[in-house]
């Protein structure tokens, strides 16, 4: 029987092996962890391709792939890509589109043609935009572009009603644009290591919105938060205000739907001194940690706090996982 799936991840491959020419009724193909710099033209023989993995090789150009009309899933992080070709539209199956970690500088205005798209990874590249009809991607439940050189969003992202995580983490971003109010099925956005000076209150009308991380911004005001977050990262802000009900939201939980354990805010040794904070007041009798704090002072950070710090945080400001004994 002609094979459907074939897996050559990890083989020290330079190229594509001809037995993958002979398998036509092909599926699912993994050439992840190799050293391959180049695709086949005769790729497009295999009409019947839907997944297709090539993580982690040497591959400069994409040009050939649009020309599998049945492709559905296409991993190509930690390439050498610098550029989608315009013909990208022609993928009109294309459900997921992994492309973190390339020389990618522009996106083509064709890729918001893909209208089935739902996942769109474009994280650690050199973009300083993306297309103005991003919008037209009504079906994208995640979006990550983050460590960018992105310095402003295009309103149409408030068309993505069905995104439902979004990364915008280590870019040049100054402001959020009031059109975000329309990401009503939004869980997760981190915006984090951006320029943005103040919180849009546009920001309140994502009912949906139960994780948000700003934090090393340019804040000085906590306000406008979604009443549904439940953990609220604002460390390394210069916060001199914050919203008392916000505070008080945090002190006293919610409801019995969330456990203890899973709700949060997020500060700072700083903003704990500005804002004078006693984090007794955020103890339950389960003596669950409502309130974490990151002390930049001491560049520490609790050994279980440490999973909620981007890596790049704590490799930038170096710091030390410790066992405390009583709270800061």
């Amino acid at each position: 029987m002609e094979a459907t799936h074939l897996n050559f991840r990890g083989k020290k491959l330079t190229q594509f092996p001809e037995e993958i020419r002979r398998a036509t009724n092909l599926t699912n193909l993994n050439l992840d962890d190799n050293a391959i710099d180049h695709i086949p033209d005769w790729i497009t023989e295999l009409q019947s391709l839907k997944v297709l993995y090539l993580n982690n090789n040497a591959i400069t150009n994409l040009d050939v792939l649009t020309h599998l009309p049945a492709l559905e899933v296409l991993h190509v992080t930690n390439n050498q890509i610098g550029q989608i070709p315009e013909t990208i539209q022609h993928l009109k199956s294309l459900k997921r589109l992994y492309l973190t970690n390339n020389y990618l500088e522009t996106i083509p205005a064709s890729i918001c043609e893909l209208t089935e798209l739902k996942q769109l990874l474009l994280a650690q590249n050199q973009l300083k935009q993306l297309p103005d009809q991003l919008g037209n991607l009504t079906k994208l439940e995640i979006l990550n572009v983050f460590d960018n050189q992105l310095e402003y969003l295009p309103g149409s992202i408030g068309q993505l009603e069905r995104l439902d995580y979004l990364q915008l983490g280590f870019n040049q971003l100054q402001q959020l644009p009031v059109e975000i109010k329309g990401l009503k099925s939004l869980t997760s956005m981190e915006f984090f290591g951006n320029r943005i000076k103040q919180l849009p209150p546009e920001l309140t009308q994502l009912s949906s919105l139960t994780n948000l991380n700003v934090a090393e911004n340019e804040l000085e005001r906590i306000e406008h938060i979604p009443s549904s977050v439940i953990q609220l990262s604002i460390y390394a802000n210069p916060v001199k205000y914050i919203d008392a009900e916000i505070l008080a939201s945090f002190k006293r939980g919610f409801d019995d739907s969330v456990p203890d354990y899973f709700f949060y805010l997020f500060i700072d040794t700083n903003q704990q001194e500005e804002l004078k904070i006693n984090p007794a007041d955020f103890h339950k009798p389960s003596n669950r940690r409502h309130l974490k704090i990151l002390d930049l002072q001491q560049r520490r950070i609790h050994w279980y706090d440490v999973k909620h710090v981007p890596l790049e945080f704590q490799e930038k400001w170096q710091l030390v996982q410790v066992r405390f004994t009583k709270e800061f």
